[in-house]
């Protein structure tokens, strides 16, 4: 089933942080993760130049803070440290036009006898819909412990 994003508004003024274009198609009334946290998420990636899409996932989770992706999803989800992004909701949607430098840079991915699903230096477009959160609770000496389940 393909990732649709009924109810939004898809077309809004955009914001430029740190070089993405980011528009808030549909604003949450959720909390807000933080660093750290597990967060659930359906996307859609596409490349810029073809428009072609490269992944449509529901219910993809990860941690937030440690790399599982894009530095410009991270961006998207948390929001800049100047305010001018604030951190996402559950329930919103946003989509961002994400440059290489927070993307994959000179990375390619996805790679196959066909060629590469995404090549070097791709701008991608990522529309994210924040699903929910899972805290992650520090213990001493760094690690981690997931207090409760997702909803």
């Amino acid at each position: 089933m393909a990732f649709e994003l009924p109810g939004t508004n898809n077309t809004c003024n955009t914001l430029d942080v740190k070089g993405m274009q980011v528009c808030e198609l549909k604003q949450g009334n959720g909390p807000e993760p933080v660093e750290d946290d597990i967060v659930k998420c359906n996307y859609e990636m596409k490349l810029v130049d073809s428009n072609k899409i490269v992944v449509n996932a529901r219910n993809y989770l990860f941690q937030l803070g440690i790399g599982e992706v894009i530095a410009g999803w991270e961006l998207l989800i948390l929001g800049d440290q100047s305010g001018k992004l604030e951190a996402m909701q559950v329930g919103s949607v946003r989509r961002a036009i994400i440059p290489a430098s927070l993307a994959y840079g000179d990375g390619k991915r996805g790679c196959n006898s066909d060629g590469c699903a995404i090549p070097p230096n791709s701008k991608l477009e990522l529309t994210v819909e924040l699903i929910g959160i899972k805290g992650v609770t520090q213990l001493s000496g760094g690690a981690s412990a997931v207090p409760f389940e997702l909803s």
